[in-house]
């Protein structure tokens, strides 16, 4: 029965789509422009690699890919050879299998966190600041609108932030106001290490010091590479997953979503934190505004629509802040009032 490929001449990129037909030992290849037939015993096939396309090499340096479902269409004997020899060596796969996922387990938990650690800190200032413009424009397109906050009243906020004398030269990049009434009161840390403060969060603080102190902790965020190190994370996995499945071609959309999405685990949150506490006592400033701030911003989060829809609003969101990777809110509030007593 033929199947459908995508044929390589090994000579130009171009492909072609060929129907491909194996009778009586020879694989027969049928485009528009050529015919080719080619024994079976000349064609070497690569494993498998999940669910991607099949290769199939053949003399020369050309070589056809075709869909999995195809493959075993064409080769049925191959697909059905698998399974006595798992069954002939099931102890070995078995093994194979516990000391891959070990080594995948090792690599996710450890390894790749530790390079993006080390990547994260190498990138050069002018390829984070593109990148930061890139996330930017891709926020503005969905969900940032300009900011309704008067110029005067961003200017005071640039200049008290700008003045803060920081610990070592590692000040962050650009501070952005814009509105979003989608999320609220907020503040992110871009990759590069620009900062975006939202309108809300500037209203919903009672002073100066509350915005001040959120934004301290961003610059946490930003020393450490908090953000470029999530990101370098989520889009290797995202490119293993797609490369998996068989498709990279939306790996790029990835970013934005990473980062409205994935929040910092426990560790970068609690580092943000220390950093923004030390910060605040370097210039004379408590730490305590901080926890004002994520008061006023746990209890904006209990009151949501979303919240209100569910049965027992403080259970559930004390549930939703257990399966969350940040620490409890509880929790940072407490060690933040603690670093105040004398």
């Amino acid at each position: 029965m033929p199947v459908t490929g995508v044929y390589f001449d090994g000579q130009s990129s171009k492909r072609q789509s060929v129907t491909l037909e194996l009778a009586q030992g020879v694989l027969k290849l049928n485009s528009d422009s050529a015919q080719l037939s080619v024994p079976a015993g000349e064609l070497k096939i690569a494993p498998p690699l999940g669910r991607a396309a099949r290769v199939i090499y053949l003399p020369g340096g050309a070589h056809c890919e075709i869909a999995q479902e195809d493959f075993e269409t064409l080769f049925p004997d191959q697909a059905k050879a698998l399974v006595p020899l798992l069954e002939q060596h099931w102890p070995a796969v078995g093994a194979a299998l516990v000391i891959t996922l070990a080594v995948v387990a090792a690599a996710y938990v450890w390894g790749l966190p530790y390079a993006a650690e080390v990547t994260a800190g190498k990138i050069p200032p002018a390829i984070s600041a593109g990148l930061d413009r890139q996330v930017l424009a891709n926020f503005d397109e969905v969900w940032f609108e300009p900011s309704q906050l008067p110029a005067d009243r961003r200017q005071a906020i640039s200049q008290a932030f700008n003045g803060l004398v920081f610990p070592d030269a590692g000040k962050p990049g650009e501070l952005i106001f814009r509105l979003s009434p989608k999320l609220g009161a907020n503040a992110f840390t871009f990759p590069g290490g620009s900062i975006v403060v939202l309108d809300d969060l500037v209203n919903l603080a009672d002073n100066d010091q509350e915005i001040i102190a959120v934004l301290t902790h961003e610059a946490g965020h930003a020393h450490d590479h908090h953000a470029m190190r999530q990101m370098l994370q989520a889009s290797v996995v995202g490119m293993v997953t797609l490369w998996y499945v068989g498709d990279i071609s939306h790996l790029l959309s990835v970013i934005t979503t990473v980062l409205l999405q994935t929040r910092y685990s426990r560790e970068f949150e609690r580092n943000a934190d220390a950093f923004a506490v030390t910060l605040l006592h370097a210039n004379h400033l408590s730490g305590l505004s901080l926890a004002g701030m994520l008061e006023k911003l746990q209890n904006q989060g209990k009151d949501s629509k979303l919240l209100k829809q569910l049965p027992a609003p403080d259970s559930v969101y004390k549930v939703l802040t257990y399966l969350s990777t940040h620490p409890d809110t509880d929790e940072r509030i407490k060690m933040l009032r603690a670093t105040e007593r004398p």
